[in-house]
């Protein structure tokens, strides 16, 4: 009898802790989102999970995830950054489409920050916006712990909101959010976004 209860405490115990998404199951759940067309990998197919995520990047992954690529692409240039070079033009469309649609603003000094590594944090306000949580956003001292509440960070309880965001584990966030409920809405952020995933 003893030993049952002992059992049953460890077992009781086990389920408590979180546990952390295996780089196998980040991998398939990369491999989805390439599916679907949110992620794309390099010119030879390489996803590059463990490569760290840039801010410009950033934001075409997010114009894919409102699967608005076309249109941000072709976005008028109106915000002009202070770091819009000819060398970054690219990304200048895709840029103002996320400035307009209030899903992105630039790290201050009037600069947007090219070439500058995506936190943790920083990228758990982005998401919170997708999911309609604007005003939660704005407080954003508490955007780790708001995202942690909500199932944001499901699976990443090794990252803390400092630490910059791997592409791997960028692309668990993005899952866990398209599984999670919109603010205000019975509808998830995938069901809203129609993907099917």
């Amino acid at each position: 009898m003893k030993k049952l209860i002992v059992f049953l405490l460890i077992f009781s115990l086990f389920l408590g802790i979180p546990h952390n998404v295996s780089y196998a199951d980040s991998a398939k759940i990369a491999e989805n989102l390439y599916r679907i067309g949110i992620i794309t990998g390099d010119e030879t197919g390489n996803l590059r999970l463990d490569d760290y995520l840039k801010r410009q990047d950033m934001v075409i992954i997010i114009s894919r995830l409102h699967k608005e690529e076309n249109n941000a692409k072709s976005y008028p240039v109106v915000t002009k950054f202070d770091d819009f070079t000819q060398e970054n033009s690219f990304y200048h469309s895709y840029i103002n489409w996320a400035v307009n649609k209030k899903l992105i603003a630039g790290v201050g000094g009037n600069n947007f920050g090219f070439n500058q590594l995506v936190t943790v944090q920083q990228f758990q306000t982005v998401l919170l916006r997708a999911l309609n949580y604007t005003e939660e956003a704005k407080l954003y001292d508490s955007v780790p712990d708001i995202a942690k509440k909500i199932g944001l960070m499901e699976g990443l309880s090794h990252l803390s909101h400092k630490d910059n965001l791997t592409r791997g584990d960028m692309c668990v966030m993005i899952n866990n959010a398209l599984n999670l409920r919109m603010k205000g809405s019975p509808l998830k952020l995938a069901e809203v976004l129609k993907l099917e995933i």
